[in-house]
Parts: structure tokens; C-alpha cells; sequence
């Protein structure tokens, strides 16, 4: 790397998103190998195969391509930072349990998921004495 701080540089500016294309990260998803039975392959491996592709990718960038392709559902998983967890959407085994291939219905309507996931709390008796 050079002396930019792990920053790539594309004609004078930051490396985008936009500089990778959707079809090439996707492609670094399909070569990489499969860890489980879930299809699941882990974000650094990804980021090898990507990177064997196009050279370098800071790690925030990757994670934030991730994370649109996850949002515009052509990659299922994990886009937080953890490992990873990614899979094509066709390969999605249960998407009950994919994270964010699953289509979800606008605010407000029957089905409809909101970012607080915890249910409320349920009072307990408390037994004094």
C-alpha cells in the first residue's frame, strides 16, 4: 500500500462504490468458497477474491458495497463487519433466516419490521418475603 493511509486512489480521487462494479463483487462472492452447508462464504475470503480481481479495496469500502447490494437485494447476509455470512440470493436456503434478502413491507403495514427486534418487557410477580 502506499503512503495514502490505505486510502486507493481512482484518477485522483477515493475509491467509490460506484468504481466496483455490482457484477464483479458479485462474481468474488460465487468463486469463494463455501464455509457451511448454508452457502455462507466470509467476508475476508470475499475480499481476497475481489481483490485478486480488481486490486486493493480499503475494508470500509468493501463493507459499505456490501451493504448496498445486501439493501438492494442482490447479496444475502451479514454487511455489519462480523465475518461476513454472504450468499447469492438464489442459494438463500431459508429466508426466513437471511438477515436481508427477504422482502419486508413498507412502515406501517401488516408485516412490517421495525429496527427494535427485542420484545417489550413481560412484569414479573415478585415474590417478597
Amino acid at each position: 500500500m502506499d503512503d495514502t493511509g490505505g486510502i486507493r486512489l481512482i484518477d485522483g480521487r477515493r475509491m467509490q462504490c460506484k468504481d466496483i462494479p455490482d457484477s464483479v463483487f458479485l462474481g468474488a462472492v460465487k468463486r469463494t468458497a463455501e464455509v457451511n452447508a448454508e452457502r455462507w462464504r466470509l467476508s475476508w475470503h470475499v475480499q481476497e477474491e475481489l481483490e485478486a480481481a480488481i486490486g486493493p479495496v480499503p475494508y470500509k469500502l468493501f463493507l459499505a458495497k456490501a451493504r448496498r447490494l445486501c439493501d438492494r437485494k442482490l447479496l444475502g447476509g451479514c454487511p455489519c463487519g462480523c465475518r461476513g455470512d454472504y450468499h447469492l440470493p438464489d442459494e438463500c436456503l431459508d429466508r426466513k433466516l437471511c438477515c436481508r434478502a427477504v422482502a419486508r413491507a413498507p412502515a406501517g403495514e401488516p408485516g412490517a419490521r421495525t429496527r427494535t427486534t427485542v420484545p417489550a418487557a413481560v412484569p414479573v410477580a415478585v415474590k417478597q418475603g
